[in-house]
């Protein structure tokens, strides 16, 4: 076997094509990087997922899943896909507040669903003072009195009662009624 001779011209050219490459790799447009994925918009729900109130907030949470499901495979939000947080109230005031505050200082989300009246009216001074958006499943009648930022999407009992009687007593003919 004969050793290689050492060829300058060689070396050179090596030399010259990784600088080349070095150059152009350093230089590489930015439409070449890869993609990253945008992060999610982050949406926290307190719902009763145990305890006695455990089924409604189980269904309530298969019905948000399953917007979010179809909201994010159509494009999502602003090509942006959408999570929802959940925290478990149990039905219970103490625990729908160390929820509210778990989903907002920790999962940062800048809106929180509720569901049921007495979690939802304990959490509208809390989210108030912070500011943040509470879109409350419920329908106490003073649920959207007390701050700007909280929204109901269920009509009060108090616009539910005024129509049923108006019902009854309009079209139905009812001038009596009972109520169990």
């Amino acid at each position: 076997m004969h050793p290689r001779r050492f060829r300058p011209r060689s070396a050179a050219r090596v030399v010259i094509a990784l600088m080349a490459g070095l150059i152009l790799a350093a230089c590489r447009a930015p439409h070449e990087a890869t993609p990253v994925a945008p992060q999610p918009y982050v949406i926290g729900a307190v719902f009763p997922l145990s305890a006695g109130a455990g089924r409604i907030g189980e269904m309530k949470r298969q019905g948000a899943d399953l917007a979010v499901t179809h909201l994010n495979a159509a494009g999502g939000v602003k090509g942006r896909p959408l999570k929802i947080v959940y925290a478990d109230s149990k039905n219970d005031v103490s625990e729908a507040r160390s929820g509210f505050d778990k989903l907002a200082d920790v999962d940062h989300a800048p809106v929180i669903m509720s569901a049921m009246s007495q979690i939802s009216l304990t959490l509208v001074p809390i989210a108030d003072r912070r500011q943040i958006v509470l879109f409350a499943n419920a329908s106490h009648p003073d649920l959207t009195r007390k701050s700007p930022f909280v929204f109901r999407n269920l009509p009060s009992t108090e616009k539910n009662a005024t129509t049923m009687a108006d019902t009854a007593f309009h079209e139905l003919g009812l001038k009596k009624v009972a109520v169990l």
